[in-house]
C-alpha cells in the first residue's frame, strides 16, 4: 500500500494507504479526511472506526476525481500503521 491523497466527488480529503485490489476498486485503509482551518491542519476519521470490524473500505474509482502523493511531512501526519 501507498501513502496518497484523494479527492472525492463529496469534495471530501482523504489521506489513506491506498491499493489496487480490482479493476474499479480500491482499498482504502486508516482513510483520514483533512482541512485547512486557519492555517491549521484538522484531520478527522472518515469512517466510523468505532463501529467497524477493521480500518479499510473499499470503494469505486469512479468517486475519485483525483489522487496525489503527500509531501514527506503531511504523509506523516497523516498516516499511523
Amino acid at each position: 500500500m501507498i501513502v496518497q491523497i484523494l479527492r472525492l466527488k463529496d469534495g471530501s480529503d482523504v489521506i489513506c494507504n491506498m491499493e489496487s485490489v480490482a479493476p474499479g476498486i480500491i482499498e482504502l485503509q486508516l482513510p483520514m479526511m483533512f482541512q485547512l482551518v486557519n492555517q491549521n491542519l484538522v484531520l478527522q476519521h472518515w469512517l466510523p472506526l468505532a463501529v467497524m470490524k477493521g480500518n479499510s473500505v473499499m470503494i469505486s474509482v469512479d468517486e475519485v476525481i483525483c489522487i496525489m502523493e503527500p509531501n514527506e511531512d503531511f504523509k506523516e501526519l497523516g498516516i499511523r500503521s
